[in-house]
């Protein structure tokens, strides 16, 4: 499953690089299409099994056609993974966005996430199980980003008004966490537990992680 290898997988036909741009264009259906062939590969049959003419031949595309949307494998992987974990990204910060203190609000986030994760399985387990077991360069880079815009959409939702800060390791350790009991409970399938298990993270950090004062 190499980097570098065109999406289109045509040997002497497509010569396209790693740097080679994908397709900048907004709502395009081609690009869904093969993110959402991506996805259901990875999730069906293992991400490393993944290959450029699988993700084309699923998503019903040639695959020169594909390559000039998604120059890559790796280019197309991490477009999927980005725009799923912008999605439950998104969930979690509407749950946020209630009254109550900070960790009230992060049990919300926890509790709309595994009704997420439960309503998106496939989706689910893309972003915390099967892209874990890839590291190609540019989904390993969108993997590092999300961990990152994770802790910054949870920092933003602290209220102002405190005078004591959160050290910023403090959240990466408890984004990581989080990603890990999702990992393990998706892992094995009993997304049921899901919800509890984050619930007892927050309990364990909430003592680390005060409200800012009202």
């Amino acid at each position: 499953m190499g980097a570098g290898r065109p999406l289109g997988g045509g040997r002497g036909k497509l010569q396209t690089s790693n740097g080679g741009s994908p397709c900048a264009v907004s709502g395009c259906a081609t690009c869904a299409s093969l993110r959402a062939a991506a996805v259901a590969l990875a999730v069906r049959r293992g991400i490393q099994s993944v290959t450029s003419e699988g993700i084309a031949a699923e998503a019903g595309i040639e695959g020169e056609e594909a390559a000039r949307h998604y120059p890559t494998l790796d280019h197309c992987l991490a477009a999927a993974y980005e725009q799923s974990t912008a999605h439950f990204r998104d969930v979690a910060s509407r749950a946020m966005d209630t009254e109550g203190s900070w960790q009230d609000r992060l049990h919300a986030a926890a509790a709309a996430t595994a009704e997420a994760f439960d309503d998106r399985p496939d989706l689910a387990r893309y972003c915390v199980v099967e892209a874990r077991r890839c590291n190609l360069p540019l989904l390993c880079a969108s993997r590092l980003a999300g961990r990152r815009r994770y802790i910054e959409m949870l920092t933003d939702h602290r209220r102002s008004g405190g005078d004591e800060d959160l050290p910023e390791v403090r959240m990466e350790l408890f984004v990581g966490s989080g990603h890990h009991v999702s990992s393990e409970e998706l892992e094995q399938g009993d997304a049921d537990s899901l919800r509890e298990r984050l619930d007892g993270l927050i309990k364990a950090f909430e003592p680390a992680m005060p409200s800012p004062a009202p």
